[in-house]
């Protein structure tokens, strides 16, 4: 019975040819093409659960965890080239203009891999030569805004992991997790990753973008009133 609910609960998608992604209970497996990695978020009591939770991987992998410092641990099971912080307090931004720090770091010209733990806002940018994959390991109004199609989704974990997005070639968007802390496992791939910045939005400007587009998309779906008398 306990196979059976795994089974179900395991969620697949692909990013690019040669790079997937699995969701199996409260662990996120990301296959490319020369390497697998795989994250969990779990408090201490959990730990040696995930160790024997993970795949086998038939590679090199090492077993690590980050010590988030509120009781709680990100373990991975990763290749050495791939860079896992010891505690959050050592994760190091990408841009001094972010929020976002970074707690496993793998980036090379054609793929980046991370875990970012965001509160606040993170820069808005496009890349035209690649997608960005977002996966959320743990995340309460988790937020993604696309200022050209005036669009703001925020998204939630529920305890789970949850697949989000993939942003495709040259979509503007900018994070933000004002409610509480997210992490979020990052895969951005394809033939140029670079970045470009486009300017930001402010905190105010994000919520009241995202408090109208969840406005807008209410008054789609709401239901049509009748009469209490009937029609």
């Amino acid at each position: 019975m306990t196979a059976e609910f795994s089974r179900q609960k395991e969620i697949s998608r692909e990013i690019l040819p040669g790079i997937t992604q699995e969701i199996r209970g409260s662990i996120v497996l990301t296959r490319c093409p020369d390497f697998t990695v795989q994250v969990a978020l779990a408090r201490s009591h959990q730990r040696d659960s995930i160790y024997k939770s993970f795949m086998p991987d038939g590679q090199r992998n090492i077993v690590s965890a980050v010590d988030l410092e509120d009781g709680r641990y990100l373990v991975v099971n990763a290749p050495p080239e791939i860079t896992v912080r010891k505690k959050l307090s050592e994760a190091r931004k990408n841009s001094e203009d972010s929020d976002a720090v970074y707690v496993v770091e793998y980036k090379t010209e054609g793929l980046w891999l991370l875990v970012q733990r965001l509160y606040g806002k993170a820069t808005r940018h496009s890349h035209y030569g690649a997608v960005e994959a977002f996966t959320l390991l743990e995340a309460e109004e988790y937020g993604i805004h696309d200022e050209e199609n005036d669009k703001t989704e925020l998204f939630s974990t529920n305890g789970l992991p949850k697949f989000v997005d993939i942003r495709k070639l040259g979509q503007d968007h900018q994070c933000f997790s004002y409610k509480w802390p997210s992490f979020a496992l990052i895969v951005l791939a394809g033939e140029d990753v670079k970045h470009d910045l486009l300017p930001s939005l402010s905190e105010e400007e994000l919520l009241q973008r995202a408090e109208r587009y969840h406005l807008t998309a209410s008054a789609i779906y709401l239901p049509p009133r009748h009469h209490p008398l009937g029609d």
